[in-house]
């Protein structure tokens, strides 16, 4: 009867550590972000969370920030958690020279280790609907 309780321990163990095991990247770093596709209104700003996932071999390296490369109206900036350093947060703005379109942005990272950073694209749509700006 221990053997088998023995048996059952280890088997548990074993599929709760590859669990755990496949959110982490096998070299390097990953981001990691909720909502890929954002619908953005001019004038007004758009915040989310980006994660940066290290994996175990890059637990303790020090990465630089992020980058995004955008078409000309819509900007997006990078902000570091205070609290956490693998926490970033993205502001996504459009402004009045933006077209009216649907974009694909690829973030990167920048800096230290940027190589090793596997980027994300994302998907920002402008509001289609005219806004009346005077009467």
């Amino acid at each position: 009867m221990k053997s088998i309780g023995i048996t059952l321990v280890t088997i548990l163990l074993f599929c709760t550590s590859n669990i755990m095991s496949q959110n982490l990247p096998k070299d390097g770093a990953i981001l990691v972000i909720k909502e890929k596709s954002f619908n953005l209104t001019t004038g007004k700003a758009l915040t989310t969370k980006i994660e940066l996932v290290k994996s175990k071999r890059y637990q303790k390296a020090k990465f630089g920030g992020l980058s995004a490369r955008t078409p000309e109206g819509i900007t997006i900036s990078f902000e570091k958690d205070i609290e956490n350093s693998n926490l970033y947060l993205m502001t996504l703005l459009a402004d009045d020279n933006a077209s009216k379109d649907s974009y694909t942005i690829i973030i990167k990272g920048e800096g230290n280790n940027s190589h090793k950073v596997r980027g994300i694209t994302i998907k920002v749509n402008l509001d289609q609907n005219p806004i009346v700006t005077t009467n």
